[in-house]
C-alpha cells in the first residue's frame, strides 16, 4: 500500500510536475491580420480581475465592465500564427455561433448554426498596460468588441458573477 508521501507525490507529478497543459486560442482576421486571441493564465486573470475593479464609497469594490474588457484584450491578445496541415495548408476549424448568453444559435431546422475561424498558435502580446487609455477610447464598434469578446469568454468573465466576486 503507497504511504501518505507517495501517492502526494504522484499527484504533484500529475499536476505541477507534468507539461503546462495548452492554452486555449481564437484566431480572429481583423483586415489582414491574423490575431491570436489567448486563454490568461491564472496569474493574468488575477491582475485582469484586480484592474477592473474600482473601490465604491460603501467600502465595497465593484467590477468596471469597460476596464475587465480592456484589461481581457491587453493580457489575451497575441499576434497570431496560423497553423498548417503536413500539406503546408492552413488549418480551421468549425464551431458553434454562440449567441451573447453562450448559447448555440440554431438555423431554421434547430440546427446549430456554425463557422470556420483560423487555428493559430500564439506568438508576442500586441498591447501592453500602457495602452489602456488608448483602448478605452476606441468606439465599442471597433476592433475591441471584436477582440473582447472571445477574451472575456477565455476569461470566463459574466458580467453578474465578476460583480458578485468581488
Amino acid at each position: 500500500m503507497a504511504t501518505e508521501s507517495e501517492v502526494k507525490k504522484r499527484a504533484r507529478a500529475a499536476t505541477l510536475g507534468a507539461p503546462t497543459g495548452s492554452f486555449k486560442t481564437i484566431g480572429i482576421w481583423i483586415g489582414d491580420q491574423l490575431f491570436a486571441v489567448r486563454e490568461p493564465t491564472v496569474r493574468e486573470h488575477g491582475e485582469i480581475m484586480k484592474s477592473a475593479s474600482e473601490a465604491l464609497a460603501s467600502g465595497k469594490s465593484d467590477i468596471n465592465i469597460s476596464k475587465l474588457r480592456v484589461a481581457a484584450v491587453i493580457k489575451c491578445t497575441c499576434v497570431g500564427e496560423q497553423l498548417k496541415d503536413g500539406d503546408g495548408n492552413p488549418m480551421t476549424e468549425t464551431v458553434p455561433l454562440l449567441d451573447t448568453h453562450g448559447k448555440p444559435l440554431l438555423d431554421e431546422n434547430g440546427q446549430p448554426k456554425t463557422t470556420t475561424r483560423p487555428m493559430v498558435k500564439a506568438g508576442e502580446r500586441v498591447f501592453d498596460d500602457a495602452d489602456t487609455a488608448a483602448l478605452l477610447d476606441q468606439p465599442v464598434s471597433s476592433f475591441i468588441d471584436q477582440l473582447a469578446s472571445p477574451a472575456m469568454t477565455l476569461v470566463n468573465a459574466k458580467t453578474e458573477d465578476a460583480r458578485k466576486s468581488s
